[in-house]
């Protein structure tokens, strides 16, 4: 959107400048809110907004540049969660992620090896990411 030494006006009262930037995936589209007209307009935004403003990484507790949803707890059928984690961590996930499910592309697996599966990816990248922040950190 727009960079951070820049300010840009709310996209609905155009008085405040925002502090809200909202970017829907499936559209394309952004905006730009402020505080008050957020929470006047928007409850669902305004509430994930505060979720983010009070987000910290899910492996290390830095500060998150993304999140996501977590798809493995779909393998058991959990309610899935959002995730955040700091660049460092993000990168190194889903590297994890990807080489966890590399070798399955042409094999034809059974929904219970599927499931099988998944369940040992998720305990592998997550041993994998507690070891990674304390490399890393230490």
């Amino acid at each position: 959107m727009a960079s951070p030494d820049k300010q840009i006006p709310c996209v609905k009262c155009a008085t405040r400048m925002a502090t809200n930037f909202i970017h829907d995936a499936g559209t394309g589209t952004s905006t730009a809110w402020c505080d008050e007209c957020l929470l006047e307009d928007d409850a669902a935004s305004a509430s994930f907004a505060e979720q983010v403003k009070a987000a910290r990484c899910r492996y290390c507790g830095g500060y998150p540049c993304s999140g996501g949803t977590n798809i493995f707890p779909l393998s058991g059928g959990a309610v899935p969660e959002y995730r955040w984690m700091c660049l460092s961590c993000a990168m190194e996930y889903h590297t994890r992620v990807r080489a966890a499910f590399s070798g399955m592309t042409g094999h034809r697996l059974t929904a219970v090896q599927q499931v099988a599966l998944l369940r040992e990816a998720e305990v592998t990248v997550e041993r994998h990411m507690r070891e990674f922040v304390r490399m890393r950190d230490n």
